[in-house]
């Protein structure tokens, strides 16, 4: 018997996890069918299209983001250090070309357990932020007419250094892997020949 919750669930998931390795462009539905072990055709079923299952998927790692950051919002209270503007709204803004339509037939109680199985832990926090950030830089990069207002553009400047900090946990204090310069090798691929 067909569980679709369940169906949704695993297509979401296989969803967020090809996002992340390959971005939006990367996703094909036949591999994202195959990875979630369903029948591609409950993707048309359940979210109309590819683009309609990623964007319940950029939805849900948006609410991840959101519940991360009131967290981070209450504790700062205590403090009185609390930005003036949330970052996640700024980010909802900026994706809304890619999100679902809030008036589409799933409620927001569906949205918001769809961010409830993303706990906000250091993995799903630093995995959220890739892949918003990459769907954003795809967002701005597809379109070469793609202007961004200057209100867009504040709230740009804002939210991808907010971004790229929750994707490196461990700060920018050291430099990306693939900035330093590795060691040149000489590699040979005749064979050496040993006498008997």
């Amino acid at each position: 018997m067909r569980n679709p919750q369940q169906t949704r669930h695993k297509l979401l998931q296989a969803a967020t996890q090809e996002l992340v390795t390959l971005g939006f462009a990367g996703i094909r539905v036949d591999r994202l069918a195959a990875e979630a072990g369903i029948n591609k055709r409950m993707i048309y079923h359940y979210f109309g299209n590819k683009e309609g299952l990623c964007a319940w998927a950029l939805d849900s790692q948006v609410v991840c983001l959101e519940r991360h950051e009131s967290a981070q919002r209450q504790r700062a209270s205590a403090t009185a250090n609390v930005p003036e503007m949330p970052l996640a709204g700024a980010l909802r803004n900026l994706l809304a070309p890619l999100l679902p339509d809030s008036s589409a037939d799933s409620s927001a109680v569906e949205r918001a357990s769809l961010g409830r199985e993303h706990s906000p832990n250091t993995d799903g926090i630093q995995r959220a932020a890739i892949i918003l950030a990459r769907a954003l830089l795809d967002l701005r990069g597809a379109q070469s007419d793609y202007t961004l207002t200057l209100r867009e553009e504040a709230a740009w400047q804002r939210v991808m250094p907010w971004l790229t900090s929750l994707a490196a946990p461990d700060g920018l204090s050291a430099p990306p892997p693939t900035l330093i310069p590795q060691a040149k090798q000489r590699l040979s691929i005749s064979p050496k020949i040993q006498p008997i």
